[in-house]
């Protein structure tokens, strides 16, 4: 009898760890969309860095729980990306250019590409 209630309790912690997992891979897909599209209107102006700041953000979140559901890449990507833009966002930062911004969307784009 406890053997079955343990067999049991495994196979639903299993069911719930595939539907999260589900969850995020559907919730994932979304943010990098919006994450994409809220790249697309940077444009070398002061507005840009508030862009970069939730940018920054949302990297920072997809950084740490890209190696909880089984994206290790992902996570590594996201947190360049999330270093390059503290980098970006810090006082004393240099100008960032047309190219610099062109090289984020790219690499912002290939997310997509590191996915398990």
């Amino acid at each position: 009898m406890r053997g079955e209630r343990k067999d049991m309790d495994a196979a639903e912690t299993q069911k719930r760890m595939q539907a999260l997992l589900a969850q995020y891979q559907d919730r994932l897909l979304r943010q990098l969309d919006e994450m994409q599209a809220l790249a697309a209107q940077l444009n070398g102006e002061a507005a840009d860095q508030a862009v970069y700041a939730v940018l920054r953000e949302r990297l920072h979140k997809l950084a740490g729980s890209g190696g909880t559901f089984g994206q290790p890449e992902l996570g590594r990507r996201c947190l360049s990306l999330e270093c390059l833009l503290d980098g970006w966002l810090a006082a004393d930062a240099p100008p960032i250019d047309a190219g610099m911004r062109r090289q984020f969307l790219a690499d912002l784009a290939a997310l997509a590409g590191a996915l398990a």
